[in-house]
């Protein structure tokens, strides 16, 4: 069997370039077998409705309640950050990569109907997914922030990461709410990523109109999935047979 992943999506970008839109997408269009979505926020959320007694499904959402606490959380996780600049990575890996199908859906459902989730039921069923969920081949990175996260994960995965960084004006990300933050907009969560240029991928999402270059973005995306999954696979067989033949008492 082949290792997993064969493919490491990481998607940058400063807030409401749509990254999540994106990746949502993406997904949409992906076996749900054979990829999950994995957001570093995550386990940074958690913790801090954790100790700070706040809703943790709510801090999930795009919504004012999370900008309410952002300034709070950065500069609580970089406290824990400077400590291990991993950390919240691996918490993230653990957390998503098992998720099943259900989850998928109650979060599909609390995004477009509005289901009201409690924090007791996410950590439940998060504990529930990592005894019986799966490893995937493809991860979706959602929302990489730091240098030190690229630097993460082409260490640990050198050989499956695909960066892709979003991009979009400031003015079509106010059409979009977004409105400059002091503590926020100019943290190192949000502008540590600016000085890297050698991205695997670039694309402007300035125009929300322009549907066919969005469907164009994510069918070279798609077509990248594809390949490196089959690549993984046959790579996988190969192995498989040559041990095989190894073991063999002649």
């Amino acid at each position: 069997m082949p290792s997993n992943p064969a493919l490491v999506l990481l998607f940058s970008g400063k807030r409401k370039s749509g990254k999540d839109y994106i990746t949502d997408r993406l997904q949409q269009r992906l076996d749900e077998n054979k990829s999950k979505i994995i957001r570093l926020s995550g386990p940074i959320k958690q913790q801090f409705a954790d100790d700070n007694g706040l809703d943790y499904s709510q801090l999930l959402t795009a919504s004012d309640y999370k900008e309410k606490y952002r300034s709070e959380m950065i500069t609580w996780s970089e406290a824990k950050r400077a400590q291990d600049k991993g950390y919240f990575i691996r918490e993230a890996i653990k957390m998503f990569e098992g998720l099943c199908g259900a989850m998928n859906l109650v979060w599909s459902c609390k995004k477009t109907c509005g289901l009201k989730i409690s924090p007791l039921f996410f950590k439940t069923s998060l504990k529930w997914s990592l005894l019986f969920g799966s490893k995937y081949p493809i991860w979706i990175v959602s929302d990489m922030r730091r240098r030190s996260d690229l630097a993460w994960f082409r260490e640990h995965h050198p050989d499956a990461v695909y960066s892709v960084r979003i991009m979009a004006t400031e003015e079509a990300r106010k059409k979009r709410g977004w409105v400059f933050t002091p503590g926020v907009d100019d943290a190192e969560s949000e502008c540590d990523l600016d000085m890297v240029t050698s991205w695997d991928m670039e694309v402007d999402n300035s125009q929300e109109e322009s549907e066919g270059h969005l469907l164009s973005v994510l069918d070279s995306l798609l077509t990248l999935c594809s390949e490196r999954v089959l690549a993984a696979a046959t790579a996988g067989r190969c192995d498989a047979v040559s041990n095989t033949t190894e073991n063999q008492v002649p």
